[in-house]
């Protein structure tokens, strides 16, 4: 039997539990385990709801590995095969994994920044590899800065295209004047 310091104190750890659940969740199940009052409950619900999602991606995490692990046995003999050796093919093939999905994402040309992407492990924390990531992120917050200036300030590229152009009331002369105070420079 439990005092009441026992369950207020099972209580609050509840309350927090499911505070930090709902907090790691999006909208769509938020309304699929509100309405439960447990900490075990919800996180049941959302067990069995991505049970299929996680097994599908273990699975493919799995065979890429036994495919990359196939391929070693194969060339060089696993029994005499030092175990920095492997752990330095294993890298490599890891860091070649990564190239593969970074060049997929340029392909496609996501817009998106990609330093979720490109996060380092704590394997990968040399200075090259951060400044590399540095490099990265600055160039693409400097293309969307690019690309936001220039809708903001008309998107003529710097050009100084007349807007006015066939305008009523607009003569030759004054839609000059105007071209030379629209027209900038891109450095």
């Amino acid at each position: 039997m439990w005092t009441t310091d026992q369950e207020e104190r099972a209580t609050n750890y509840n309350l927090k539990a499911l505070n930090v659940i709902f907090n790691g969740i999006d909208l769509q199940e938020f309304r699929t385990i509100f309405k439960y009052n447990t900490t075990h409950e919800a996180w049941t619900t959302l067990e069995t709801a991505h049970e299929t999602s996680v097994k599908k991606s273990k699975l493919q995490i799995s065979l890429r590995f036994f495919m990359k692990m196939t391929i070693i046995k194969e060339a060089k003999d696993i029994n005499t095969v030092m175990i920095d050796a492997l752990n330095r093919s294993l890298q490599t093939f890891k860091m070649n994994l990564e190239e593969v999905r970074r060049d997929r994402l340029k392909s496609k040309k996501n817009t998106t920044l990609q330093v979720a992407s490109s996060i380092a492990t704590a394997e990968e924390t040399s200075t090259e590899n951060l400044l590399k990531q540095l490099a990265l992120l600055i160039k693409n917050f400097n293309e969307k800065f690019k690309k936001l200036s220039r809708k903001n300030k008309g998107d003529d590229g710097g050009r100084g295209i007349n807007r006015n152009k066939g305008k009523v009331g607009m003569n030759e002369e004054n839609s000059k004047d105007k071209r030379k105070v629209i027209q900038r420079r891109e450095c």
